[in-house]
C-alpha cells in the first residue's frame, strides 16, 4: 500500500503487516486532479486545482495526530493495470481500516445544511457508496474545509435522505446480513464516468474480488459481478429484480435471469430472504444457465402459449410480510430449460398457503445476455376478446345468448372468452376463426355466425364479418359477406376465401355495421346483445392459475 506523508508530502510504500495509521480522503473527481506522476514535480503539482483538497486532507490529518494519508488520485500508479486492479479490489478494506475518513463535499457550503437535507454530487457517484459505508469514522467537510458533521451524529437523517440508505445501515457493520436486493437498490441511481465502474465499485459491498476488464461494458461487468456474488450466497433476492430503464414493454418478453443494471433493484429495498429451518438448496451458474431448485406451478391442458408459462416461487419476501413470497414468471423452452418472462413490471407475489400446489424441481434458467424479442414468434398472439355476452332483452320477453361453437376449436380459450389466432410472427398472409352465436328468444332461436380474422399483409389489422343466412339474408355493401347454408358447418365455412377484406378499413364504421347486423338478427334495433371488442391480448397467469387479459 502506498501512502502520502502528511508533512513532507512524499509517497512511501508499505507491506501489508507494516501499514501505519492513516487517514483517507473521499471526494469526487474533477478536472486537473493531482495524479501519481504529478507528485514528482511538487512545484507544478501545487498549482493544480486538485492540490487544494490534498493539502486540506494532510493538514487535518496532522491536527488529528495522523502522519499518513491515502488519496486515490495520487497514491495509485494507474499506468500499471496490476496495481490498479489490486487497489480497486482492496479499496473497501482500505477505507474500512483507515483511522478516519474525510469526506470532502466540494459543492457544499456550511450554510446549506439546516433543513435535514444535503444535496451534493458526492451522494450520486458510484465510488462514494463504499466510501460512505466502509469507514468506521466518517467526517464531512465543506468546500472551504469547514466541519459539517459525521455519519454518526445529527447528519444521519440527512445522509439517509440523500442516499436512500436506512440510518441503521449507515455504519456498514452488518452488510453481509443485508439482502442482496437491498444493497443493489443503494446503487440504483449512482453514476460513474466509465460504465464498468458501476460494477467494480460494488466489490467491497458484496465482499467479492474479480479481475478488471475495462472495455467489457457496463452490462457484462454487472453480470459478472452477480455471478461472483452467487458463488458465496444463496440469497434469492438476487433474482427478484423487476424494474428496467425506459418504458415497460411486455413485448420484450424474455431476458437474462440476472439483472442488466443495479437500477433494476430500485424498488426492491424491502426484500429479504425467507429464513427456513432447512435452507434453500445451493444453486450455480452453468454453461446452460442458472441451475436451481424452485417450487413451480403450471397448468396442464392449456393451449399455447399459456402451457409454456410457469410461476416459480423464490425463497424471499417483503420485509414484515410472511404470508407471501416473491415469484418469477418463466417460459419453458425445452430440455428442462426456461427463460425469464416480462409479464408484469412489478414484484410478483404468491401466497404461502398456495405453495402446496407447487412442485419443487431442479431446472435451468438461461442467462441469455440479450433480451429476446419473442412477441413475433412465441409469446403473444393477436386475439379477439369477446367482452360481454349478456341476456337478450326484447319486446317478446327475456332470452339468452351463448356461443355454441368456435372453429378451429384450438383457437378458443374457454373461460376467458378469448379467440387466439396464429402467432403474430407466422408467415401466413392471414387467419380467421368462425363463431356460431345462438340468440335464443321466446319467439325463435336464431343463429349468427361471426367470422373474425387478422390480415397479416396489412400490418395485422383485424377485421370481422357477419355472414347472413336464413330469412334475414342481410348484406352490407361495405362488407365482404359469405352466405352460410343452414346445413353448412363452421368447419366448412372456415374453408371459404375470406382474403377479400375491404382495403379501406375503418374500425368505427365496421363496428357500427356489426352492431346493426346484430340488432337485425335479434329483432331489436335498440339493444346490442353481444358487445364485441377487438384488442391485442397478452397472457397473464395469476398465482392461483387464473387467466387475465391485459
Amino acid at each position: 500500500m502506498r501512502l502520502l506523508h502528511a508533512k513532507t508530502m512524499e509517497l512511501r510504500s508499505f507491506q501489508e503487516d507494516e501499514v501505519p495509521e492513516y487517514a483517507i480522503l473521499s471526494h469526487t473527481w474533477h478536472d486537473d486532479e493531482v495524479l501519481f506522476e504529478d507528485l514528482h514535480d511538487m512545484d507544478r503539482a501545487s498549482k493544480q486545482a486538485g492540490f487544494r483538497k490534498i493539502r486540506f486532507c494532510c493538514e487535518q490529518a496532522l491536527k488529528d495526530d495522523i502522519q499518513f494519508v491515502w488519496v486515490d488520485t495520487c497514491c495509485i500508479d494507474k499506468s500499471s493495470s496490476a496495481e490498479l486492479s489490486e487497489a480497486i479490489n482492496s479499496m473497501f478494506l482500505w477505507y474500512r481500516e483507515a483511522k478516519v475518513c474525510y469526506a470532502y463535499l466540494q459543492d457544499v457550503s456550511a450554510l446549506v445544511i439546516g433543513n435535514g437535507r444535503i444535496q451534493s454530487r458526492w451522494f450520486e457517484r458510484a465510488w462514494t457508496l463504499q466510501e460512505l459505508l466502509a469507514p468506521k469514522s466518517l467526517v464531512f467537510y465543506s468546500s472551504d474545509w469547514n466541519f459539517l458533521g459525521t455519519k454518526d451524529d445529527h447528519l444521519q437523517s440527512a445522509i439517509s435522505w440523500a442516499t436512500g440508505i436506512e440510518v441503521e445501515d449507515l455504519s456498514g457493520k452488518w452488510l453481509k446480513w443485508v439482502s442482496i436486493a437491498k444493497r443493489m437498490s443503494w446503487a440504483a441511481r449512482r453514476k460513474a464516468t466509465r460504465g464498468e465502474d458501476i460494477a467494480y465499485s460494488l466489490f467491497g459491498i458484496f465482499d467479492v474480488q474479480m479481475p478488471l476488464l475495462y472495455g467489457e461494458g457496463r452490462r457484462k461487468a454487472f453480470l459478472r459481478l452477480q455471478e461472483e456474488i452467487m458463488k458465496s450466497s444463496n440469497d434469492h433476492t438476487l433474482f427478484a429484480w423487476t424494474k428496467r430503464r425506459g418504458v415497460f414493454n411486455p413485448a420484450t418478453a424474455t431476458m437474462s435471469i440476472l439483472a442488466p443494471d443495479p437500477y433494476c433493484f430500485i424498488n426492491e429495498r424491502r426484500l429479504e430472504p425467507t429464513k427456513k429451518i432447512n435452507p434453500s438448496p445451493p444453486y450455480s451458474m452453468t454453461n446452460i444457465g442458472l441451475r436451481i431448485s424452485l417450487p413451480l406451478f403450471y397448468k396442464t391442458g392449456w393451449p399455447l402459449p399459456l402451457s409454456t408459462i410457469v410461476v416459480a416461487a423464490l425463497n424471499c419476501h417483503i420485509e414484515g410480510d410472511y404470508f407471501q413470497v416473491a415469484a418469477l414468471h418463466l417460459r419453458y423452452v425445452g430440455s428442462n430449460q426456461f427463460l425469464r418472462c416480462t409479464v408484469v413490471d412489478s414484484l410478483y407475489l404468491v401466497r404461502t398457503d398456495f405453495l402446496s400446489n407447487f412442485t419443487t424441481k431442479e431446472i435451468f434458467i438461461r442467462n441469455d445476455y440479450e433480451e429476446v424479442e419473442i412477441i413475433d414468434t412465441h409469446y403473444r398472439r393477436r386475439a379477439f376478446i369477446l367482452r360481454d355476452l349478456p341476456p337478450v332483452v326484447n319486446v317478446d320477453g327475456h332470452g339468452t345468448s351463448k356461443i355454441r361453437e368456435v372453429y378451429p376449436p384450438e383457437f378458443w380459450l374457454n373461460g376467458a372468452n378469448v379467440i387466439q389466432g396464429l402467432w403474430i410472427g407466422d408467415k401466413t398472409q392471414s387467419w380467421h376463426a368462425c363463431v356460431d352465436l345462438i340468440i335464443d328468444t321466446e319467439k325463435l332461436p336464431r343463429h349468427i355466425c361471426l367470422v373474425l380474422g387478422v390480415d397479416v399483409r396489412r400490418g395485422d389489422r383485424p377485421w370481422e364479418d357477419v355472414p347472413p343466412w336464413d330469412e334475414h339474408n342481410l348484406q352490407f355493401s361495405s362488407w365482404f359477406t359469405a352466405f352460410l347454408d343452414p346445413t353448412e358447418t363452421l368447419a366448412e365455412l372456415h374453408k371459404r376465401d375470406f382474403s377479400r377484406v375491404r382495403e379501406n378499413f375503418n374500425g368505427s364504421c365496421e363496428y357500427e355495421g356489426l352492431k346493426t347486423t346484430l340488432n337485425e338478427a335479434s329483432g331489436d334495433r335498440d339493444y346490442v346483445p353481444f358487445m364485441f371488442v377487438m384488442e391485442e391480448w397478452t397472457c397473464v397467469v395469476d398465482f392461483d392459475g387464473s387467466i387475465k387479459p391485459r
